[in-house]
């Protein structure tokens, strides 16, 4: 299987020496990129034309976090370019109904931008009031960078959708780290769902032919929550946070779309800090449930 092994020398030695990092964390952002099997070489070459010359693992870090920001974040994202050849799901037709979401965290920017607070967009969803809703998307979407978008299939997490915590159980399945409330705090979330139909059509407003795509470890800077998947699997898969780390759920990114009210499905808020998380113990046993469901024993390297 094809990795990312660098033409560039410099690159090379600087990933050799951020994979013998002594700290799990920084290790698990090397592994993202020495494990990365779904960038093409075509991809993979403008990347290295940004981070060239990098001679250090912190230089190699600032590289991939400036490819991110300047080529990823952009309204023309290379992950999506047909001459970077998109890392595309396996061969297979998508049924346009299929349902997909994602948690969004409720941004006190645009809040302030629609006039309106957290408690008049809970009451909106709630109720539904649809000038307020409008107000909000509105102010939202020329908000929003043009990056790629984390999704899922809603029929895998339809159960924890059920539930009166379901904010805190999508953070652990999605693996978003990041949505950390500290002790007393909360962080209002919404849950964006939406057709393959949907995205399809902001794809062709877009002239995009492969909108729906396998994550890699170039569609993010250095994130030690990611976790690329073996390219013989379809999808990409989230690294739970315990205690659902021994599943996998699908992840795959897809073209950016503009929401609309009807695409806000619920509300809720993140109320439980992130547990403490052992990252080696989290990685290698992630590590060991990708290589059983693609049946790859040599993928990937586990953290010593």
């Amino acid at each position: 299987m094809r990795r990312m092994l660098f033409a560039d020398p410099a690159l090379t030695a600087a990933l050799s020496a951020w994979l013998l990092a002594p700290a799990p964390k920084d290790r698990a952002q090397a592994h993202n990129l020495g494990f990365e099997e779904r960038v093409s070489a075509e991809r993979q070459a403008h990347f290295e034309t940004v981070a060239g010359g990098a001679s250090s693992p912190t230089a190699l870090a600032r590289g991939q976090t400036d490819y991110f920001n300047d080529y990823v974040t952009n309204n023309t994202p290379d992950t999506f370019l047909d001459s970077l050849v998109p890392a595309r799901l396996v061969p297979g037709l998508l049924d346009t109904a299929q349902r997909i979401v994602r948690l969004e965290k409720v941004r006190p920017d645009v809040l302030a931008a629609a006039g309106i607070t957290a408690a008049d967009l809970r009451d909106a969803v709630h109720s539904p009031n649809a000038a307020v809703l409008d107000a909000f998307v509105n102010q939202w979407n020329p908000a929003r960078d043009g990056r790629p978008t984390f999704a899922a299939w809603k029929s895998e997490v339809r159960d924890a959708l059920r539930e009166p915590n379901w904010a805190d159980l999508m953070r652990d399945r999605f693996g978003l780290a990041h949505y950390d409330p500290k002790p007393g705090q909360i962080i209002p979330v919404l849950l964006m769902e939406y057709s393959v139909a949907d995205v399809l059509q902001a794809a062709r407003d877009a002239a995009i032919q492969h909108p729906i795509v396998v994550p890699t470890a170039l569609d993010s800077g250095p994130w030690e929550w990611f976790f690329p998947s073996p390219s013989g699997l379809a999808y990409g898969r989230t690294m739970p946070l315990p205690p659902d780390a021994h599943r996998l759920f699908t992840e795959f990114l897809h073209v950016k779309m503009s929401y609309r009210r009807d695409h806000i499905a619920m509300i809720g808020e993140i109320r439980t800090p992130v547990a403490p998380i052992d990252m080696r113990a989290l990685r290698n046993r992630h590590l060991h449930a990708l290589r059983a469901a693609a049946g790859r024993p040599d993928f990937g390297t586990e953290i010593p």
